[in-house]
């Protein structure tokens, strides 16, 4: 018998200012739904509740009961799929119902059916973790049976720091900089918009990890090959210190281009899903560090979310604004509301929510919902009107071949690694969410 039970963050009755688009799914058509408000529950990939069409049934009928109208399921966790038909091979993990047995179309047709929408949640740079089980990817054409620690030269895609350090704690990463690693993320989400009739991809860990070498300077992103191709795109002949600028504006290009490259090919399989992306919030907000660069986000995380939003390649920007802030002294108040207000004022017509998390949930299956931001004057775009990539499509042909030698766009705190949501660990542990309280 089933007992696991989804457990809502109940703290209030969040939603986000979207008005959900039509899905593509032919059987499905929930219409707006109450107030045109996104109201989310998040279903992560290290409980059991995507194991059997029971347990979704679960979900999809406690996702209805509590009056929410989507549910983001973790289905991309390190280099594989709660799925059959993605770029990525079909997860390992112990207790899935076997093959042909499909999570995320199980998942699309149960949820469309009762008018919930479904976005497929994507853990985009890790693609292994040491000490799970299996030990390694079964299948052979895994990418980190690839292009993990035992490849070498060019097929090598491990992320490593700059003291040579190559796991963010147990991870292993790819990094953004080596060309076939950023179109391996690219692949991997438009491979689900492609195959699937999902409503949004959402992007986590879309970014360079915590955990640097040095306070406060980015120090990751020195996988051989990134480093070479930016010596060749500047001409330049040493290898940077983590805290050159032009180094740091590289490697956030890398980044952004991947989005923005997620966001053109998906809007040209099918222009009505959304993209989406968790985003950082760490330490204080722009108006105390003086402006958007000078925040932990854009210089440490090289995580440019507001250049995305500007640019118009995030239809939703979500930031993960509820973990704890250790500094000394915490002002974690006046942290969240200067980050809660940066959001809402830098929204250039698309949206932007922030997550809500229930700490008392008994398990690891993590519900997060959003609180309405208030639109700008200008308003927030109808998400039923086909979206325009606003000056990404002309950009396309310019910065997103990520080819060796491409030269893609140069423009001109006491450091503990942070437990994202995606970072708690997946051993059995009672709760994740006492990994999230453990933010730097």
């Amino acid at each position: 018998m089933i007992v696991r039970k989804v457990v809502f963050a109940l703290v209030a009755v969040m939603a986000l200012a979207w008005l959900p688009q039509q899905s593509q799914s032919a059987e499905f058509d929930a219409g707006t739904p109450p107030g045109g408000q996104f109201r989310a529950y998040w279903v992560d990939a290290f409980g059991d509740d995507l194991f059997d069409a029971p347990r979704i049934d679960a979900i999809v009928a406690a996702t209805k009961a509590a009056n929410l109208n989507a549910i983001v399921a973790q289905v991309v966790r390190r280099g594989d799929c709660f799925c059959n038909r993605a770029a990525v091979p079909r997860t390992d993990q112990p207790g899935l119902a076997p093959f042909p047995f499909d999570p995320l179309q199980t998942l699309i047709d149960k949820a469309h059916a009762q008018g919930i929408e479904v976005h497929a949640w994507v853990i985009a740079t890790a693609f292994w973790r040491s000490g799970g089980t299996p030990a390694t990817p079964v299948s052979p054409v895994h990418a980190f049976n690839q292009h993990g620690p035992s490849a070498t030269g060019y097929a090598n895609w491990v992320m490593s720091r700059d003291d040579g350090l190559m796991q963010s704690n147990t991870d292993w990463l790819v990094d953004p900089g080596h060309p076939d690693a950023a179109q391996w993320i690219v692949d991997t989400a438009t491979s689900i918009v492609a195959n699937y009739a999902v409503d949004g991809i959402n992007l986590d860990r879309i970014r360079y990890p915590d955990g640097n070498s040095q306070v406060g300077v980015p120090t990751w992103g020195y996988n051989p090959v990134a480093v070479a191709r930016f010596q060749q795109a500047t001409g330049r002949t040493d290898r940077p210190v983590g805290s050159d600028p032009q180094w740091a504006q590289w490697r956030r290009d890398q980044i952004t281009n991947i989005v923005r490259k997620v966001y053109i090919e998906s809007y040209a399989i099918r222009p009505s899903v959304r993209v989406s992306a968790d985003t950082i919030t760490y330490g204080n907000g722009p108006q105390t560090q003086g402006g958007w660069t000078n925040t932990r986000a854009y210089a440490e995380q090289l995580q440019d979310w507001d250049g995305w939003m500007r640019e118009g390649i995030l239809d939703l920007n979500i930031p993960m604004n509820y973990k704890r802030d250790q500094t000394s002294p915490s002002d974690q108040r006046k942290m969240y509301q200067d980050w809660s207000d940066f959001a809402k004022d830098q929204q250039y017509t698309r949206q932007s929510g922030r997550g809500a998390l229930d700490r008392r949930q008994p398990r690891r299956g993590l519900g997060r919902v959003f609180v309405p931001h208030a639109r700008r004057a200008r308003g927030c775009r109808h998400a039923r009107r086909p979206r325009e990539p606003r000056g990404a499509r002309a950009r396309a042909d310019a910065g997103l071949d990520l080819r060796p030698g491409d030269t893609a766009g140069l423009r001109e705190h006491d450091e503990r690694p942070a437990d994202d949501v995606e970072d708690a660990a997946d051993d059995g542990s009672p709760s994740r969410h006492r990994a999230i309280e453990r933010r730097d």
